[in-house]
């Protein structure tokens, strides 16, 4: 892991969350979080090869990089987001691992992925939110 990945443990927290996470409540430490993704219609802008990349790599940003500038929950929508995307896309669970999220660990290994992707999170959440996606932090 690069030096930015200070917590490694969190990739394969992040890539179990890639494959497994849907709109249901998310645990984050003591923290849950409840995840309501836009509406499918709303996704079909991002139905493309470059969302089945790009979705697992701003999930592990989100979750190994500091002064990503998320607030709680965010994380979540970005990897419930990206699997809804896998399956609307009707992507095997082998393909998604092979072509996507094997490219994106790797990628989150590089040692200027930080500085390259931390402040490009904020604006996909935003643009989801407007979307219709809510997350709710759940005490």
């Amino acid at each position: 892991m690069s030096r930015h990945c200070r917590r490694p443990w969190l990739a394969a927290i992040s890539l179990a969350l890639c494959l497994g996470a849907g709109p249901q409540a998310l645990a984050n430490g003591q923290v849950q979080v409840r995840v309501q993704l836009p509406p499918d219609a709303a996704l079909a802008g991002l139905l493309n090869e470059e969302s089945l990349f790009i979705f697992p790599l701003m999930n592990l940003v989100a979750n190994n990089c500091p002064d990503t500038g998320l607030q709680p929950g965010d994380s979540h929508l970005l990897a419930a987001t990206g699997q809804r995307i896998v399956e609307l896309m009707a992507v095997s669970e082998h393909l998604q691992r092979v072509l996507y999220l094997e490219s994106a660990l790797r990628e989150i290994q590089q040692a200027d992925v930080c500085t390259r992707f931390a402040g490009s999170l904020t604006p996909v959440v935003t643009e989801l939110r407007r979307l219709g996606a809510t997350t709710e932090v759940v005490q």
